[in-house]
């Protein structure tokens, strides 16, 4: 028996060696083949060998990406590399400017102002015609009246470029009226430190004492940047939301589509042969995104269904209807009390960002260098009209957490909204508020956070289902 094992396991070694031998010998002919069948390879200087590979090739070194030395090329979106950005209105650094809170017109073109030079000479000043001695800037905005003698003073030296074509230009004012939103602000006192260079930074440590820093002095500390949460996916790459879009077609073009909207405006999808609720609802925040990009470039969905018209009151521009509900349905949640993220800067900004309008959109307004970047586009939103009331008549039913769960009964203007109306709001900044009301309504039909589970909601614009639901253990509020 032994002898036998002592023979099996020597065989067995035989074969695991020939076969190790054989793969050995393989993998080496096909390592000599190239140069068995093929010319010499010249690994002299300059040969193949040794040439760099090409961008994107086997660990070629690319180009820089955008941002990775201050900013990209100019037809990149900003922040596209995660570099520091240009000071705001220096030059190219129109497009890659810092994302604040800015003084605009009811357009929402930013308004530069005229900021006295720095300390040294600067020639790049000379670009824009401007009384000697002054840079035109961006100009940041704060939410309150500061009124301190610096401030008082940056005011009556900087000039309002949007006040007259030109010289002499007007200074700004304490308090400052915002046109885009009629907010009253305050302009963030610009000039760095007074250097050259430092003209459309935000003024830091004035009127500091030798001892050191002022924390009181650092007017930055009073500038609201634009925060984008999870909509900063749309600075992906085009392909990203070019595959998103044909995601949401596969769906809008099905053959026994329905389109319709939900309780915020989104769209849905119903087989009208199944059950009569939609069967989809268009909710993936890239998918609006997609769809958000694709209105505001065509008009409408270019490859996809003409999108019903609501029927309310007073509207012009139904294709922007859709396209707040996608924008606000693309912005992270939040309280749907409060107002959220999605504010007109925003939306300028976001614009920019995914390339909105192109130069031939019926609906681009160029900037100038006094009322917008000069050369850029902005989308005209001068048409649109919004009131709350008019896209959420309706109601909610839903159940109250806890002992009992009672169920109740309310309209979306209260529960949301706290009965607060929006009448008539316009261009930009109406847009800007519908798109973020989509979002707070959004939030409130999934936000379990309030102690309440929403069972059913009416859709935007129509008020003919839930609130003619009786609904038991209920006083009814709007009978009283």
């Amino acid at each position: 028996m032994k002898a036998n094992r002592l023979f099996y396991l020597a065989a067995a070694s035989r074969s695991l060696f020939f076969a190790w031998a054989t793969r050995a010998f393989i993998i080496l002919g096909l390592l000599l083949l190239p140069f068995i069948v093929g010319p010499g390879v010249d690994f002299t200087s300059g040969s193949f060998a040794y040439a760099e590979k090409p961008p994107g090739v086997g660990g070629g070194k690319p180009n820089p990406p955008p941002g990775s030395g201050g900013k990209g090329p100019p037809d990149q979106p900003p922040g596209g590399g995660g570099g520091k950005p240009d000071k705001p209105g220096r030059g190219s650094g129109d497009l890659y400017s810092e994302l604040v809170i800015a003084y605009r017109t009811v357009d929402g073109l930013p308004i530069y102002v005229g900021v006295p030079e720095g300390f040294e000479e600067d020639e790049e000043a000379e670009a824009l015609v401007l009384p000697s001695g002054y840079v035109a800037c961006v100009q940041p905005i704060i939410d309150w009246n500061i009124s301190d003698a610096f401030m008082i003073g940056y005011a009556n030296a900087a000039l309002d470029l949007s006040s007259a074509e030109a010289p002499p230009y007007d200074s700004l004012e304490i308090p400052l009226t915002n046109p885009a939103d009629g907010r009253t602000v305050s302009p963030a006192p610009l000039g760095g430190l007074g250097w050259l260079g430092e003209e459309c930074d935000v003024a830091t440590n004035v009127g500091a004492t030798p001892e050191g820093y002022d924390p009181l002095a650092d007017y930055n500390l009073y500038v609201e940047e634009v925060h984008f949460g999870r909509m900063n996916s749309g600075r992906s790459p085009n392909k990203v939301l070019d595959s998103q879009l044909a995601e949401a077609y596969a769906t809008l073009t099905a053959p026994w589509a329905v389109i319709d909207r939900d309780h915020a405006g989104r769209i849905t999808v119903d087989d009208p042969a199944t059950d009569p609720y939609p069967d989809k609802t268009i909710d993936s925040p890239l998918q609006n995104l997609a769809i958000y990009r694709e209105l505001l470039t065509h008009g409408m969905l270019q490859q996809g269904p003409t999108l019903p018209d609501w029927g309310m009151e007073g509207r012009d521009t139904e294709f922007l209807d859709w396209a707040a509900a996608a924008l606000g349905a693309s912005a992270e949640k939040d309280d749907y009390w409060v107002d959220g993220p999605i504010n007109l800067d925003l939306v300028v900004y976001f614009n920019r960002i995914l390339g909105i309008p192109s130069q031939s959109s019926g609906y681009a307004i160029e900037g100038n260098g006094a009322i917008g970047a000069d050369g850029e586009y902005y989308f005209d939103y001068s048409d649109y009209r919004y009131t709350r009331s008019f896209k959420y008549p309706g109601c909610a039913v839903y159940q109250v957490i806890g002992i009992g769960g009672r169920v109740e009964k309310d309209t979306i203007m209260h529960g949301v909204f706290g009965d607060e109306d929006v009448v008539d709001r316009q261009n930009i900044f109406g847009f800007a508020t519908a798109a973020d009301d989509s979002r707070r309504v959004i939030a409130f039909r999934h936000d379990i956070d309030q102690g309440i589970v929403v069972m059913a909601i009416d859709k935007a614009g129509d008020d003919s289902v839930v609130c003619d639901v009786d609904v038991p253990w209920w006083d009814d509020p709007l009978e009283n």
